[in-house]
C-alpha cells in the first residue's frame, strides 16, 4: 500500500463518497474506485458497504481508519522535522473549556515570548472532544480538567481546581458560607452540555443520593451559564477561576457544598507515541510552571 493509496482511504472513509474524495483530492473518480479495490483486493478485505445512498465502513474499516489516520499524522510530523520545523516551530493546543477561560492565555503568552514565531492553533471544546482529537492526531498536546479514558494517552496532574457552587443574590442560598448537597434537591440548575466534566461531577455527586437532577438550563460556555445564573434562572456549578470577578464586584454568590467532592485536576493529556518537539517540550514546562496559579 502506498501513501497515496492511505490518503485516498481516509478521505473516502470521512467523506464516504467517492465523488466527493476525487473533488477534494483534485483525481479522478475512478482513480479513487480504483485505489479502494487495490488495497481490498491486496489484503482480501471488505472496508465499505457499498449502499445505495452511498458508503459505509464496515467493522474492519472503522478499525483501519483509525490506524491510517493515525499513520498520516506521524507521517506528516516526519515531513515536519525534515522541513526544518524548529526554524518554523508549530504546535496544535487543545484546551477543556474551563481551561481555555482561564489559565490558556497566560500559557500561550509566555509560550509566544520564549519562541520566537512560534505558529499556534488553539482549540477549546470539552474534555471528550478534545481527547478524540489528541487520538486522531489532530492536536499535538492539550490541558483538560475532565477525566481521559483511553490507555494511548499519557495523562500528567499539573494542578487542582475547586468548583463552587454560584446563585444570583435573589436566591435563598444567598449570604450563605456552606450548604448541603440534599439542599439542591429540586433547585433548578443551570449547567454545561451533556458532555461536560463540569455538568457530570455535579450529576454524580447528586446520583449517588438518589436525587434526581432538575436541570432547566442547559449551556456550552461558561458565560451564558453565569449570566442565566445572575438572573436567577438557577443555580449552578463552576469552577472558582471563572468567577472571580464576578464574585469580587458582588453580581455573584458563591458558596461551598460541604458534603459534596467537587474538586477536580487540570490534566496535560498527549500520546504515548507523540515525538515531543522543542516547541511541545517548552509549552510542556510552562504549563507545569503555571500550575501554581490559583
Amino acid at each position: 500500500m502506498t501513501l497515496r493509496s492511505l490518503k485516498i482511504f481516509v478521505t473516502v472513509a470521512e467523506l464516504q463518497n467517492m465523488t466527493k474524495a476525487a473533488e477534494k483530492l483534485i483525481i479522478t473518480q475512478s482513480s479513487i474506485s480504483q485505489a479502494i479495490a487495490d488495497i481490498e483486493e491486496e489484503y482480501n478485505v471488505v472496508l465499505f458497504d457499498r449502499l445505495k445512498n452511498g458508503l459505509r465502513l464496515t467493522a474492519l474499516g472503522e478499525n483501519a481508519y483509525k490506524y491510517a489516520k493515525s499513520l498520516l499524522g506521524l507521517y506528516q510530523e516526519f515531513e515536519n522535522i525534515l522541513k526544518h520545523d524548529s526554524e518554523k516551530p508549530k504546535i496544535r493546543i487543545g484546551a477543556s473549556i474551563t481551561v481555555g477561560a482561564t489559565i490558556m492565555r497566560s500559557i500561550i503568552d509566555e509560550l509566544r515570548k520564549q519562541i520566537d514565531n512560534v505558529e499556534y492553533v488553539t482549540y477549546v471544546e470539552n474534555t471528550k472532544q478534545i481527547e478524540e482529537k489528541i487520538l486522531k492526531n489532530e492536536l499535538d498536546i492539550a490541558v483538560v480538567e475532565g477525566n481521559v479514558s483511553s490507555k494511548d494517552l499519557i495523562s500528567e496532574v499539573i494542578t487542582n481546581d475547586k468548583m463552587v457552587l454560584i446563585c444570583s443574590l435573589k436566591h435563598k442560598f444567598y449570604g450563605r458560607n456552606n450548604i448541603t448537597i440534599d439542599e439542591i434537591a429540586n433547585e433548578p440548575l443551570v449547567l454545561r452540555e451533556e458532555r461536560s466534566g463540569t455538568r457530570l461531577q455535579l450529576i454524580r455527586q447528586l446520583e449517588a443520593l438518589n436525587i434526581e437532577p432538575n436541570v432547566v438550563w442547559t449551556c456550552n460556555t461558561p458565560e451564558v451559564v453565569k449570566a442565566a445564573v445572575k438572573e436567577n434562572f438557577g443555580i449552578s456549578a463552576i469552577s472558582r477561576r471563572l468567577v472571580y470577578e464576578d464574585l469580587a464586584n458582588g453580581t455573584l454568590w458563591s458558596c461551598n457544598i460541604k458534603d459534596a467532592e467537587l474538586s477536580r485536576e487540570f490534566k496535560l493529556i498527549y500520546r504515548k507515541d507523540k515525538y515531543l518537539t522543542k516547541v511541545i517540550k517548552e509549552f510542556m514546562r510552562i504549563t507545569r510552571e503555571y500550575s501554581t496559579i490559583e
